[in-house]
């Protein structure tokens, strides 16, 4: 052993303390007490353990400065780090340290077991290189509201800083939608080369080793294959696609149970002290036992366990950053973790190992915001214009066009017909727009006065004038004021007059309103005489409405052209309205003329081919008619002869024009004149009226049978059908003539009345019967259910008779009697079948009471052969169909139990057997 003492020249420097550089200084000094070694400081011997241990590390791309280290190393008792800076950290297998500057430092992992230690050195470059191609969007100035999408080269790692107004800073591609103008930082771990050779597996099956089996088809675990379709390769894998492409190649593998296999490996030569970072695509193929892998180099595992996620054909990158220390050469492996006993089915692609370095680069943003600025909104005269200046951009646009000089530039000249709203665009020369409007309002009065219109000669008219603030009217004459808008005209001719309206800004407009002088002149008939009864049509013009007076006589008061008929003397006046109201007057004078007076011979009646002198007087001229049969119908008396009764009617005109008719009966007597009516056919025992025409004297035959056989209409009484004739004579002209009719008598239905018996307990109803006729109706309808056929249902209380009437298809009616007597003191037997079959053929179907009468109360059972009562009713009409819950029962004997009331008797029970017969 060795015993050594240490003397310190200060606390500051000791062992133990985390300061302590390993060197003696100062006073310190070890001294030796075995003399048989020759003993250097920390120079004591412990035995180098037979491992392999390395560690990875991460860096953050955020903050370079800032190294995560990792070690998969286990089994030591005790681990210690240098991070090259004076810092020691221990018992951390995933330590993080912060430079406080840039180099390159020597960082040594230290790992002590029982029996030896290890020791792992490497020299890690803590740096960050400015590179100007690292963002590929160029410095740029945007307008302010807009955004920017920002590209950068790709990187393994990377870290936007500030991260304000960027959508999401997670992504290389960000878009920015910054107000303000900025600088945005990017940090990237970026590869230089990669080591791999057929990363991608492009080249196929080549290029690096497998503890699987390369297999074409898959057809057990432990198989790989390099394809793009792993449905193809294992119809139970999803079809997913590579990583890159979408239609390349990858590593399809089917997994075993086993655990630390080299999946993929592949050596390559490496520069000693010099950082990679290895990588690699995974994908699940199946959902189920997502694979877990890890990274290895030169035997040990480096980084943390990779977990492929659960949904398949989603690919996921690992990686983890390595330094080679002293090494030439890197066995690089990728190693399946899994659990024993899971398989996992899955895809690698793009497998990198490259040397790396941390990058930084930068863009700067400008803001441009235009402020685009025109003239305030102004006010012009219609036919004028205003000229328009804008400031703030470069180049200009307006729109509408309509108006401008040049829609183009920052001030042209605007003439709009109407008020407009001018909207200028204003560009920078970075295309950044702002815009800015200018409302040019367009005073425009419009005057308006009254319409065009007439007024009535003498009349004034109010002229009412708007959309201006002063007028002015021309010419002046008839004029109440002609500065004012509403002044009174009066004028004595047609007259257009001309307003000006000005408005308070000086703009002028006018209107003109022509008022016309309406003066009608009314004109109607003259003065004239008519006779009485006689009329004239009346027409005047002039006007276009008119209104008379006296109304009397006239067909209508309310036209220019009535028809007048008066009675007497009259002056009417006329009175005409114009369109507009303006009215004229004029007269015109009737005279009445009295009409002839005639004196005529009286109404006469000859015999056929016989004569008459006609006589009419009172007037100079003569006129009959009709003319025919007539001597001369222009004589006051004229000779008729004619063949038919005829009026003949005389006008008489007088000494001035007058007319007045009267007219003269002449009735000529003929055997043609003699008639006798038709007579409809009667039911028996009706009387018939009978009527003959034309005769002075009449004798009917039979004479027994009817009322007076002597008149022109008596009252017959035939018993059966019967000719009647009639003997007409004329005693004035000596004819006569015997005519004849037909009364034909039809026979009365013979109407038989029934009963199918009387009532009494045990029947409480009677079916009627008629017969003989075609309709029927029954009197009293009492108790009757249907008084109006024939045969109708009676159910009464007492003894009652009961007509019916029966009428034929002829309308003959006849009557008939029957009385139904009511007996409520005679006993019913009460008795019930002894079987029956309900077989469906309408012959005692159905089992219950029958001719009980009148029942009052009623309970009605039927039990089966076990007592078991299938059938229960309170309704006396209704009965037993043989079946039980819808089920047809077996033929045999059942039991029944009654226990009624009827007006008979007081109480009943009856019980007893039946036998259902199928």
């Amino acid at each position: 052993g060795l015993l050594a003492y240490y003397t310190f020249d200060n606390l500051l420097n000791k062992q133990g303390n985390a300061t302590w550089n390993g060197t003696l200084g100062g006073a310190a000094s070890i001294n030796s007490t075995i003399p048989t070694c020759t003993f250097n400081a920390d120079s004591c011997y412990v035995p180098t353990c037979n491992t392999n241990n390395d560690y990875s590390f991460k860096n953050d791309a955020c903050n370079p400065l800032l190294i995560n280290f990792h070690t998969n190393a286990t089994g030591f008792y005790n681990i210690k780090w240098d991070f090259g800076d004076g810092t020691i950290i221990t018992n951390q297998t995933s330590p993080s340290h912060i430079y406080q500057t840039e180099g390159t430092y020597q960082v040594t992992m230290f790992q002590e077991y029982d029996n030896c230690k290890d020791t792992v050195k490497k020299q890690i470059a803590v740096a960050t290189a400015f590179n100007n191609q690292l963002i590929l969007t160029p410095d740029t100035t945007i307008c302010k509201g807009n955004q920017i999408q920002l590209q950068t080269s790709p990187s393994i790692n990377f870290c936007w800083s500030p991260v304000t107004n960027l959508d999401n800073p997670a992504l290389p591609n960000p878009t920015s939608s910054t107000t303000n103008g900025i600088t945005y930082h990017f940090t990237g771990e970026i590869w230089e080369n990669n080591l791999i050779t057929n990363g991608d597996f492009s080249s196929g099956n080549t290029g690096f080793s497998s503890v699987y089996n390369f297999a074409p088809q898959n057809i057990s675990t432990g198989e790989y294959f390099i394809g793009n379709n792993p449905t193809s390769w294992n119809a139970g894998f999803s079809n997913c696609t590579d990583h890159s492409s979408g239609s390349g190649k990858m590593m399809l593998i089917n997994g075993t149970s086993s655990t630390d296999e080299n999946i993929w490996s592949q050596t390559i030569a490496v520069a000693p002290q010099t950082n990679f970072a290895f990588s690699t695509w995974i994908q699940s193929l199946t959902a189920t036992n997502p694979v877990q892998l890890i990274f290895s180099i030169n035997g040990n595992e480096i980084g943390t366990i990779m977990a492929a996620s659960s949904p398949t054909c989603q690919w996921n990158q690992f990686y983890t950053n390595w330094n080679s220390g002293t090494a030439t050469t890197a066995l690089l492996s990728i190693k399946s973790k899994n659990p024993n006993g899971q398989i996992s089915n899955y895809a690698l692609d793009d497998i990198v190992f490259s040397p790396f370095s941390i990058q930084k680069d930068s863009i700067v943003i400008s803001i441009d915001n235009p402020v685009v600025q025109t003239n305030n909104d102004t006010t012009i005269c219609k036919g004028n214009s205003v000229q328009l200046n804008t400031t703030g951009a470069d180049n200009y646009a307006w729109q509408p066009v309509t108006g401008l000089n040049n829609p183009n530039i920052g001030d042209p000249i605007a003439t709009p017909d109407i008020s407009t709203e001018y909207i200028v665009t204003g560009t920078t020369l970075s295309g950044c727009t702002d815009k800015d409007t200018v409302l040019i309002t367009i005073d425009n009065p419009v005057v308006q006065t009254n319409n065009d219109t007439t007024i009535c000669k003498g009349n004034s008219l109010q002229l009412n004038t708007i959309g201006a603030n002063s007028y002015s009217w021309q010419p002046i004459t008839g004029l109440s004021d002609p500065n004012i808008g509403n002044p009174v005209a009066t004028p004595i001719l047609n007259t257009e007059y001309i307003v000006t309206g000005t408005s308070s800004l000086g703009c002028a407009d006018k209107d003109t309103v022509l008022i016309a002088i309406d003066d009608p002149v009314v004109q109607t008939n003259n003065d004239t005489t008519i006779c009485k009864g006689s009329s004239i049509q009346l027409n005047t013009s002039g006007a276009a409405s008119y209104s008379w007076q006296p109304v009397t006589g006239l067909s209508n008061p309310n036209i220019g052209n009535p028809m007048a008929t008066p009675d007497v003397n009259t002056t009417y006046i006329v009175t005409g309205s114009s369109v507009w109201g303006c009215m004229a007057t004029d007269t015109i004078e009737i005279n009445i003329l009295p009409l002839p007076v005639i004196i005529k011979s009286n109404d006469t009646t000859i015999c056929v081919s016989g004569s008459v002198q006609l006589f009419a007087g009172g007037g100079q001229f003569y006129s009959w008619s009709p003319t025919a049969y007539l001597n001369n119908s222009t004589i006051p008396n004229p000779v008729a002869t004619p063949p038919d009764k005829i009026t003949y009617t005389v006008t008489v005109t007088d000494m001035n024009t007058c007319q007045n008719t009267d007219s003269i009966k002449v009735d000529v007597k003929s055997p043609n004149n003699f008639k006798i009516e038709p007579v409809d056919p009667v039911c028996a025992n009706t009387p018939v009226q009978l009527q003959a025409i034309g005769g002075d004297t009449y004798a009917w035959q039979p004479a027994g049978t009817v009322s007076d056989s002597t008149i022109a209409n008596p009252i017959a009484f035939p018993t059966q059908t019967t000719t009647y004739k009639v003997l007409l004579s004329d005693t004035s002209c000596h004819f006569s003539n015997t005519l004849s009719t037909l009364v034909t008598v039809w026979p009365l239905p013979n109407v038989v009345a029934q009963k199918d018996f009387d009532l009494d307990c045990s029947n409480t109803q009677s079916q009627l019967a008629a017969s003989g006729a075609l309709q029927y109706s029954w009197t009293p309808i009492t108790s009757l259910n249907n008084p109006t056929i024939a045969s109708p249902i009676a159910k009464p209380t007492i003894t009652t008779q009961y007509i019916v009437k029966g009428i034929d298809v002829n309308g003959c009616m006849n009557y008939d009697t029957v009385t139904v007597k009511v007996d409520d003191v005679l006993n019913a037997n009460y008795l019930m079948p002894n079987a029956f079959t309900p077989n469906n053929d309408g012959k005692n179907d159905c089992f219950g009471v029958k001719y009980w009468g009148r029942i009052l109360q009623f309970e009605f059972s039927i039990f089966n052969r076990w007592g078991e009562r299938i059938f229960y009713t309170q309704n006396p009409d209704d009965c037993w169909d043989g079946t039980y819950k819808n089920m047809a029962q077996d033929p045999g004997v059942y039991i029944y139990t009654i226990k009624a009331k009827t007006v008979c008797v007081n109480e009943i029970f009856r019980k007893g057997t039946f036998t259902l017969i199928r």
